[in-house]
């Protein structure tokens, strides 16, 4: 009796018998695959667009901040302009900038100035010095000292200010005496008042003190707040050692010099992400930038993980409650069968015992229908071979037809030759589809050569020419070819078919990455009995650790593998013609193009 044919069994005795090959595993795998892959998809679908609306919600609201921050900033400069513009318009700063010997007679002036300097300097903190500077002077009034141009000691922006050419407004970056402390310096020219007055109002401010105001702003904890001008430079940041530096220095504001409108994004460097906020100035020729750390808001993130995870694991363990009940209930018919099929004899004595009326009610059941088709299964088994060996035959038979039916390459190569012809009468004359088919021909024939694996470098090189015709065709003025070969090596014998497929290579792995007009360039020397072709491009080049494997597996795999003409099958027919001294070696930089030399004994002609 077998060790299934108890009526009592339990399904438990059924997987510790079958283990994982029990139907009631499988079932039981399979039901829950189907249910848990669609609810495990639509929960990473929810959890990623529940963290894209958080994402976008903080890019919002980080967005905001800044905008007040641009306000504010916006708002200061407007300010310092006008303060620039209402000091060049008071009468003793116009008659300072028109009218030469002013100190000598205008001492009254000069202290006027002064009072008014010192007045404008206690509006705002962030005011750190205001200079007026007259070119028919040569004289510097400042809340510092009065002196001349020559002696005044914060004088660095002055070779600025005269390479300056227009007569509006504009601001430079600097040290006060060249080292501390860092300003901002407003610089409006008199002549954009008054074409008759010859300098400047120079108002500076500090930029510590003025990032001391714009902190006042409300911000979000770790965020980073710089300014930078349109050529890259980082005008402010909390962090004095960046102020002046080069924005490209701080991987987060790469490509902020040139955002045009407000955005803000999501920044990944390295495993770190960011929230890059950018607003250009409505004023100035800068941008306000906001850098904040994710790790600021992973809390948030983590609390919405987790409250996911909690939901995945309750419904998770529902759907396996689920399954193994469904699993239960379709196992049951399964068990009845596994007795039938144990004692086939058995249940059909049992059936036969039964009166006709009981037997059509049991054909209602599936079970039982699907019994009587296990029974009648064996008696039909050699009815099921003989149907078997007559559809082998038939497959047989539809495979010769198959043979039969394929396209002869010479049939092939004689259609291209009609081709050519058709599309010379059609056009009355040779044209690029004849050339290009003419060339496709020649390659066809070429490739047909059985009669010997070798040909003459004149013949290879020639092969090699139809294929560059169909390249230039292809590819126009954006592919340069250039073959350089001696015509003594002319009658030299080599394998043939090894250019084409290496000069294919070099197009496709090289040129056509970089998108831009390549040269592929094919040389031969010889040195003592060997004979080197060089396949060189200026392409995209081969990164080192892809180098070192390629040049690896072209040394060890020699065995032809397959039909493929490709570098490792010319590498491998070579190898397997003349041995492991022969064949390909390539030497790459990424970026700067690729040299591929093919080693051949030097066989003459």
């Amino acid at each position: 009796m077998s060790r299934l044919q108890s009526k009592n069994r339990s399904i438990w005795q059924v997987v510790r018998t079958y283990k994982l090959n029990s139907l009631f595993v499988r079932n039981l795998l399979v039901i829950f695959i189907v249910i848990a892959i669609p609810f495990t998809g639509i929960w990473l679908i929810m959890n990623q667009h529940s963290r894209a609306i958080l994402e976008d919600e903080i890019s919002a609201v980080h967005l905001n901040s800044l905008s007040r921050i641009s306000e504010v900033s916006d708002s200061v400069m407007a300010q310092t302009d006008r303060m620039a513009t209402k000091l060049a318009l008071l009468p003793d700063a116009q008659a300072f900038m028109k009218f030469p010997d002013y100190m000598r007679n205008f001492q009254t002036g000069v202290i006027n100035l002064g009072r008014s300097i010192s007045s404008f300097i206690h509006v705002h903190d962030y005011i750190d010095s205001i200079h007026l500077y007259s070119e028919v002077n040569q004289f510097i009034i400042s809340n510092n000292n009065n002196t001349a141009a020559a002696s005044f000691r914060d004088n660095n922006w002055l070779g600025e200010y005269a390479r300056q050419a227009n007569d509006r407004s504009w601001t430079m970056t600097r040290k006060k005496f060249d080292r501390y402390p860092y300003l901002l310096s407003v610089v409006r020219p008199a002549a954009s008042i008054d074409r008759y007055m010859a300098g400047a109002v120079i108002i500076n401010l500090d930029i510590q003190r003025l990032g001391m105001l714009l902190n006042q702003t409300e911000r979000a904890d770790g965020e980073l707040i710089y300014i930078i001008s349109n050529t890259g430079e980082i005008i402010y940041s909390q962090d004095t050692g960046q102020l002046f530096a080069d924005a490209g220095q701080v991987p987060a504001l790469s490509g902020t010099a040139v955002v045009m409108q407000a955005e803000s994004r999501i920044v990944r460097h390295e495993k770190d992400r960011y929230v890059v906020s950018v607003i250009p100035s409505s004023t100035m020729p800068w941008r306000y930038v906001s850098i904040l750390p994710m790790v600021h808001v992973e809390e948030q993130v983590q609390t919405m993980n987790r409250f996911y995870s909690m939901v995945l694991a309750g419904s998770a363990v529902a759907v396996l409650l689920a399954v193994i009940l469904i699993s239960l209930r379709t196992y049951g018919p399964l068990k009845r069968l596994l007795t039938l099929i144990d004692n086939p004899e058995a249940w059909e004595e049992r059936r036969q015992r039964r009166p006709s009326k009981s037997r059509e009610r049991l054909n209602e059941d599936e079970l039982h229908y699907i019994a009587d088709g296990i029974l009648s299964t064996a008696k039909s088994r050699q009815a099921a071979e003989k149907e078997l060996q007559h559809r082998i035959e038939l497959l047989g038979k539809a495979q010769t037809a198959a043979l039969q039916a394929q396209i002869n390459p010479h049939l092939l190569s004689n259609t291209l030759d009609s081709m050519q012809w058709m599309a010379m009468e059609l056009t009355g004359g040779r044209n690029e589809i004849s050339r290009m088919v003419q060339s496709l021909s020649a390659l066809m024939k070429a490739s047909m050569r059985s009669d010997s694996h070798l040909i003459t470098v004149a013949q290879e090189l020639e092969h090699a020419r139809r294929y560059i015709e169909i390249m230039e065709i292809r590819f126009a003025e954006r592919l340069a070819f250039e073959i350089e070969v001696d015509s003594s090596l002319h009658e030299c014998k080599v394998v043939q078919i090894i250019l084409q497929p290496l000069i294919e290579n070099a197009i496709e792995h090289g040129i056509r990455p970089t998108r831009r007009p390549g040269k592929v360039s094919v040389s031969c020397e010889r040195e003592r009995d060997w004979l080197t072709f060089i396949i060189r491009d200026d392409g995209a080049g081969i990164p080192a650790g892809e180098l070192e494997e390629l040049n690896s597996r072209l040394k060890r795999e020699y065995t032809l593998e397959s039909d493929h003409i490709g570098l490792r099958n010319v590498n491998q027919r070579i190898k397997l013609l003349f041995g492991e001294a022969a064949g390909i070696t390539v030497k790459s930089e990424s970026g700067r193009g690729t040299d591929v030399y093919v080693r051949l004994p030097f066989i003459e002609g």
